[in-house]
């Protein structure tokens, strides 16, 4: 049984409408346990260069893919492989990523909400 991209993001406290679920949880190997693994992608047009600040010249520059420690499910680990958008400046020739509030820059641990909220 599948589960949907609500209860997904119900699971996991997960806020953000720009991380879309790929494809049906899979239990996999990792760190030699039996871990849960969802695999997302988190696609969102940036508004400007982080570098330059310049909007006309950004050009989508392929994926780079992390493994996201999640909070438990069902008593396993949890991850969340979550391939992120990079993109370029065609101007200042500067390469860098989608960013999410799930995860902090820098990190492969998430930052489950605090507040109840996201319903």
């Amino acid at each position: 049984m599948s589960l949907t991209s609500k209860s997904i993001r119900l699971i996991l406290e997960i806020k953000d409408p720009n991380i879309i679920f790929s494809q049906d949880a899979e239990v996999e190997e990792i760190q030699g346990a039996n871990a849960m693994v969802l695999s997302a992608v988190l696609k969102s047009q940036p508004e400007r260069c982080p570098n330059c600040g310049f909007t006309s010249k950004i050009v989508r520059y392929g994926f780079v893919r992390s493994c996201v420690l999640a909070p438990c499910y069902s008593y396993r680990p949890t991850y969340l492989k979550l391939s992120r958008q990079r993109y370029r400046c065609d101007l200042c020739r500067s390469v860098f990523h989608c960013e999410t509030d799930y995860v902090q820059p820098n990190s492969n641990i998430s930052t489950p909400s605090t507040t109840d909220d996201f319903i």
